[in-house]
């Protein structure tokens, strides 16, 4: 029975986030940022979806996660009490941003104002009171916790889909890969712990609940409320070495870890100073631990993709197009088509100048095996429906760029400053 109140009072606090103005100006941020990320297809391979099909898809999984998260934190108990110095941590991921955009998440921001809260919390030093900035340290662990949880969730289901393909140069060798890169609005409600006496109707919890207790005076009468929060998630990675449906599962499980081991040092380190520090740089220092790792193993691990010996490697396949009836894969390479040998993208130009009614194709798939592949149609077609990996791309991305982001350039640019 608590556990439906629960859900039911879940809901609709998520409810009063997705109705707030706010959460309507995150999906037009969101609706831009796809916009531009559309804008990446230089190679002029035919997206298989629209701008607002692929907004829908991400409200829509937004606000799902966002009950997910939301009933996580209910349903265990972990709250936070909110104080004005908790409103200093948006300013201060947008500050870090400006260092590299990767500190804009709150791992780093929230780790900076817990340390600041050890540092400022009314000590008496030479008979100078030091400000307390009085944060909930282990709520605000709690909270980076379990918005990397739900972020976790969403790249693990949705992460791979849609990827971008690339080209840049490593090691002087033309390489294909894809960039993922997922925005998502996310309405979910936080556990506050006010103090006070109660009023209205209550839910009353077991003895257990909440995990996390709250370091209040025993004598004070408090309770918690569901307060609704919008925020957004987003996710962006570069990988050459795996198929982005598989580095999409792998960013997925090392995110799902590290939120899992956050939630439980924040649980355990409530009356443990020694362990609330480390809890406190397990947040920042994991989280970097896990983008340089991942940037280290792209870097020494062979590329998936390369331009093949013999042959054309497939860079995208058209929807509805014959490639795609006839199973041919992104990463495929084809050697033969209709008796003639494929040795290069020019030996395909020159087939394809003619149209077929019937195509024999021969494709060599990435586990290595062969297939030989037949479709017929009504009408002479001279269109496979695909795009291939040129031995001379005209552009190609920076290779040692493609995970970096200028943000204070663009900003000046924007302002039509030079740098």
């Amino acid at each position: 029975m608590h556990l439906l109140e629960i859900i039911h009072l879940t809901l609709l606090s998520t409810a009063k986030a997705v109705f707030d103005s706010a959460f309507l100006l995150i999906i037009i941020l969101i609706a831009y940022m796809i916009k531009k990320t559309q804008n990446l297809n230089i190679y002029g391979y035919k997206i298989p979806y629209n701008s607002f099909t692929q907004l829908i898809e991400s409200v829509l999984q937004g606000i799902i996660i966002g009950v997910v998260g939301s009933a996580i934190i209910a349903i265990i108990g972990l709250p936070i009490r909110i104080t004005t110095p908790i409103l200093f941590l948006l300013p201060i991921a947008i500050i870090s941003a400006f260092i590299h955009p990767r500190f804009l998440c709150f791992s780093y921001s929230a780790s900076i104002l817990s340390l600041l809260s050890i540092i400022f919390s009314g000590q008496n030093i030479l008979g100078y009171t030091i400000p307390n900035l009085d944060i909930d340290v282990n709520g605000l662990i709690v909270l980076v916790g379990v918005l990397h949880l739900m972020e976790a969730i969403l790249i693990f289901f949705v992460g791979g889909k849609n990827p971008i393909p690339i080209i840049t140069k490593k090691n002087n060798k033309i390489v294909m890969g894809h960039m993922l890169q997922k925005f998502w609005p996310i309405p979910f409600s936080l556990l506050a712990l006010n103090i006070g006496e109660i009023s209205g109707s209550i839910i009353k919890m077991p003895s257990w609940w909440p995990l996390i207790k709250p370091v209040i005076d025993s004598n004070a009468s408090y309770y918690f409320v569901l307060l609704p929060i919008i925020g957004a998630l987003g996710y962006r990675t570069v990988t050459f070495a795996y198929r982005p449906e598989i580095k999409a599962k792998i960013s997925s499980v090392r995110l799902l870890v590290y939120s899992v081991i956050l939630i439980i040092l924040a649980v355990i380190s409530v009356d443990n100073g020694i362990l609330r520090v480390i809890a406190i740089l397990f947040m920042a220092l994991a989280h970097e631990g896990i983008i340089q790792y991942d940037h280290f193993i792209e870097t020494v691990k062979k590329p998936l993709y390369g331009v093949p010996r013999k042959g054309i490697r497939v860079l995208s396949v058209h929807p509805d197009g014959i490639a795609q009836r006839l199973g041919i894969k992104v990463g495929d390479i084809i050697h033969n088509i209709n008796g003639f040998e494929i040795e290069n993208s020019k030996d395909y130009k020159t087939v394809m100048q003619d149209s077929y009614k019937s195509f024999y194709i021969e494709v060599e798939c990435e586990e290595g095996y062969k297939d030989k592949l037949t479709y017929n149609t009504f009408i002479k077609e001279k269109n496979l429906g695909l795009n291939y990996l040129p031995e001379n791309p005209k552009i190609v991305f920076k290779y040692n760029t493609l995970n970096d982001f200028k943000l204070i350039r663009i900003i000046l640019k924007k302002l039509n400053k030079k740098i």
